[in-house]
């Protein structure tokens, strides 16, 4: 549902039926869903760890804690935590955000914009919605 403030935005507590649907359907093809996911993921990971590791290096920090050297996308699984589902209350159907904590961006983590169940684009969590 839609909120005009912090205060209505804590007062909803239904979500819509087409937010319903939405999820509803997301659970049922989530086995398909999770591995394009983490693909993608590790596709986007490979594309941007070197810029990672060398600001990790620039603040005296292992480069390899944060930001290691990957070769399969279930490497990445211990480096990541799934934090919040957002499902939009847009007329568009089957619109929703995966949201991520992750060790190679502590600050802005990562954020999967899905629509009708495809990847849309993956970027930086509190930056992903400023593209809409």
């Amino acid at each position: 549902m839609g909120a005009d403030s912090e205060e209505q935005a804590q007062a909803i507590e239904e979500p819509t039926e087409p937010q319903r649907k939405t999820w509803e359907k997301y659970m049922a093809c989530s086995s398909a869903i999770h591995p394009q996911v983490l693909e993608s993921i590790y596709q986007h990971y490979v594309d941007i760890v070197e810029k990672y590791r060398k600001a990790y290096s620039s603040w005296g920090e292992d480069p390899n804690e944060y930001a290691p050297y990957v070769e399969r996308p279930e490497q990445l699984l211990d480096r990541m935590q799934l934090i919040s589902i957002l499902i939009s209350d847009s007329s568009e159907k089957d619109e929703l955000y995966l949201n991520f904590n992750c060790s190679w961006d502590r600050e802005h983590g990562l954020g999967i914009h899905l629509k009708q169940l495809k990847i849309e684009h993956i970027q930086g969590l509190y930056t992903l919605y400023d593209l809409e």
